[in-house]
């Protein structure tokens, strides 16, 4: 997840966009990226143990609750919108 922190908020969007791509960068790392896929495994495999669609409806908005509450955007962009200098 790419956190836009206060005191970036100010910064030209030519300066956003090289750490934004930073932070992907980081995310990309193999330890990140397998973290990430046991994650959500543990959530498969909690949801998947529940015995009824009744129990497994209250863990997904438990989760969804929770996710609410950290992200508030997930944007995946190819530069292909013409927004000219952020496609930089």
């Amino acid at each position: 997840m790419l956190e836009y922190k206060e005191k970036m908020r100010d910064w030209p969007l030519e300066r956003q966009g090289t750490i934004y791509r930073g932070m992907v960068f980081a995310q990309t790392e193999d330890q990140i990226v397998l973290a990430g896929a046991a994650s959500n495994a543990g959530i498969n495999r909690m949801i998947l143990s529940k015995q009824s669609d009744h129990e497994r409806l209250e863990v997904i908005s438990h989760v969804n609750s929770l996710t609410r509450k950290l992200i508030t955007a997930t944007v995946s962009y190819v530069g292909k919108a013409n927004y000219k200098e952020a496609e930089k």
